[in-house]
């Protein structure tokens, strides 16, 4: 994990003023080379605000603290869980992953599931931080999901790693997904991200498509 101090840094250089928000930000971004190392990822495709945060804005984007995917394949979701708890084991790169026996379900409906990883490491050594995992099943991509590389950021030069490629579903189809939610559930983050791209070029007739409008 970075040193606090490297964390501190960081999260000056990124305005984000709270160095656990900062914390948290490399933490997700050591789950998701984990899960990718563990080829747990290759039968989902990222997407939502961190994706697009992560992914395609890097620091311009909204800060979030979940991890969401559709899937790409068929899967038992008690199969993913059982990989991830393999996977947390051991810590990696001296952060220790775990799955409270409490932190996965599955909704009613069966059409999405979820974990809440609890995280912790030298200088946050509680355990009790938690990252949201959720994973929808409701339908597969409608556009080819694509393998991206992750957007540069500041701390990268201090990981012990180089951060993985991460397949993740189509940039219009994920500001579709953004455009329904804002129509349901008139949830302030959604518009932030749609607001985001509302100066950058993209394809606004194939994303009211692909939202249904």
């Amino acid at each position: 994990m970075l040193t606090r101090p490297q964390t501190q840094r960081y999260s000056a250089e990124a305005g984000l003023g709270n160095i656990m928000i900062a914390e948290k930000e490399v933490v997700l971004t050591y789950l998701l080379q984990l899960l990718e190392d563990r080829d747990i990822l290759e039968r989902l495709a990222f997407k939502g605000g961190t994706c697009l945060r992560k992914m395609f804005v890097g620091s311009a984007g909204r800060f979030s603290t979940d991890l969401d995917f559709t899937r790409i394949k068929e899967h038992d979701y008690q199969d993913v869980v059982l990989a991830m708890m393999k996977a947390f084991e051991s810590p990696f790169h001296d952060v220790q992953f775990s799955i409270p026996d409490d932190g996965y379900y599955e909704t009613r409906d069966g059409m999405s599931w979820g974990v809440n990883p609890s995280y912790a490491h030298e200088w946050n050594p509680s355990g009790e931080s938690e990252i949201r995992i959720q994973i929808s099943r409701r339908e597969i991509p409608t556009l080819p999901p694509t393998s991206i590389s992750q957007c540069q950021q500041s701390y990268f030069r201090h990981l012990p790693f180089e951060p993985a490629d991460i397949t993740c579903m189509a940039l219009p189809e994920i500001l579709a997904e953004k455009l329904r939610a804002c129509y349901q559930r008139s949830k302030a983050r959604d518009i932030y991200d749609l607001a985001t791209f509302a100066t950058r070029p993209i394809d606004r007739p194939l994303v009211r498509r692909l939202a249904g409008g």
